[in-house]
């Protein structure tokens, strides 16, 4: 769009500078600049008014033929093209390959073939674009000799081995395609979108496996796997096949993802039994996979759910992660007592120089106190791994008042007085007091092996 406002602008400069005007060289280029802008109707309106002056040239009307053809207008192609007979034009190779093209797509193969007649009849040496649009006829009328005239040609770009591969695959001829493809290997025409777009839907009605491993691995090499259309046809390619591991692999490495990439990963989980990865896929393409709070929820719904590989996941996935994100997964991880992850998850997180706040450091401490408990050293280890600031002893003595009491509740009846300390001790803070007192005052060995690891808050 930004291109076409400048070419209007620079269209409009010339007219009121009268610059160009009744130059069909210059309309001309005005022509194509409008059509590859997409303006094909301002690019019709220029051509009108040269029409009108008498200033068209076969240059001209080739130029919106093939503008009609691009933007799929075939009907349209066909008229100006009757209507430039009519006027007596004469038509060039360029003119006549359009032609042919514009037949091909009408269906109407008989004239098409008439108009390869009269290049013959004429002895007019056919260059590629002109070769290529009789191949293009022929595949729609018979493969055959679409294929013989394929095999004449000279010196073959990528878009006439496009068009041969999308002859046989119209035809239902997977294997032929293949092959096309594989004596494309051979040559030094470099593969482009489009060839690969019709390779993959071959390989996928030949059921081939190794081959579409193969694909796969050559489109990584010449950087076309970042294309999202072929991602795309790679990831329907594996879920076919029963391969969600690499379609998954394939798709979460895609930078950019369409509709199509979504939908195409949900229905492989789908049909596959893998419910739980479809709703989670869902969920994150509803909330279109850069909702912060969304996603930082959903990991700790899961987790509270015991689903811990499903808030991996979405953590994984997470394109931007803010504290909150990094304090969930750690504390989805700590939930479940899995304290290995929550300290590697909390060595990431120093990596990625994000900052811990009381959170993390809660998280991380209760975790390694669920590991051991406290006479075990647990708390003592983690606090280790994430310092020693009054923070996180304040955390500590909090967690160790915490552990105290579930100790007391685990060795039955005890006395009233003991009880009141422990209140005491949450009120306070003071964990060293209560346990000092604690382990004078009674014979329970738990609570005499605590007092001597604690130290006082300062």
């Amino acid at each position: 769009m930004v291109a076409l406002h400048e070419g209007r602008a620079i269209h409009g400069y010339a007219v009121r500078r009268e610059i160009g005007l009744c130059d069909d060289v210059f309309e001309t280029t005005l022509l194509d600049m409008y059509y590859k802008c997409g303006g094909i109707g301002l690019a019709a309106s220029v051509f009108a008014k040269m029409d009108a002056r008498k200033t068209t040239n076969v240059g001209s009307w080739n130029t919106l033929i093939a503008a009609y053809l691009q933007n799929g207008q075939a009907f349209e192609a066909f008229d100006l093209f009757r209507q430039m007979i009519c006027r007596n034009v004469l038509p060039d190779l360029v003119t006549l390959a359009n032609a042919i093209l514009c037949y091909g797509e009408l269906n109407y193969f008989r004239r098409g073939m008439s108009i390869h007649g009269y290049m013959i009849t004429m002895g007019a040496e056919l260059d590629l674009v002109a070769s290529t649009a009789l191949v293009d006829l022929y595949c729609k009328i018979d493969v055959t000799k679409a294929r013989k005239l394929f095999e004449r040609l000279g010196n073959k770009d990528a878009v006439v081995y496009n068009v041969m591969m999308t002859g046989y695959l119209e035809n239902e001829l997977p294997a032929d395609a293949v092959n096309v493809f594989r004596e494309k290997l051979k040559t030094n025409v470099s593969p482009n979108v489009a060839l690969f777009l019709n390779l993959i839907p071959a390989v996928l009605n030949l059921r081939d496996i190794i081959l579409v491993r193969s694909i796969h691995g050559y489109a990584l090499r010449h950087t076309h796997i970042s294309h999202v259309e072929i991602a795309n046809q790679i990831i329907h390619t594996y879920a076919k096949y029963g391969y969600v591991v690499d379609a998954r692999v394939v798709f979460h490495r895609m930078r950019t993802r369409d509709l199509v990439s979504w939908t195409s990963m949900m229905t492989s989980y789908i049909y596959h039994g893998h419910i739980d990865e479809a709703i989670n896929l869902f969920l994150i393409d509803f909330f279109h996979g850069n909702e912060l709070s969304v996603n930082n929820s959903l990991i700790t719904t899961y987790a509270k759910s015991g689903k811990l590989h499903m808030a991996r996941s979405i953590f994984e996935q997470m394109t931007e992660l803010c504290l909150t994100s990094w304090n969930a997964m750690i504390g989805a991880y700590a939930m479940h007592g899995n304290y290995t992850d929550v300290l590697e998850l909390f060595d990431h997180m120093k990596i990625a120089k994000v900052t811990p706040d009381e959170v993390t450091f809660t998280s991380i401490l209760t975790a390694c106190s669920h590991s051991g408990l406290v006479e075990e050293g647990g708390i003592q280890s983690g606090q280790k791994r994430v310092g020693n600031t009054e923070e996180v002893m304040a955390i500590v003595h909090d967690l160790i008042t915490k552990n105290l009491v579930n100790l007391i509740a685990d060795q039955g009846e005890m006395q009233r007085q003991h009880k009141l300390l422990i209140l005491y001790a949450t009120q306070t803070g003071n964990a060293l007091d209560a346990a000092e007192r604690l382990a004078r005052e009674t014979e329970l060995p738990t609570i005499q092996r605590i007092s001597p690891k604690l130290q006082p808050v300062t």
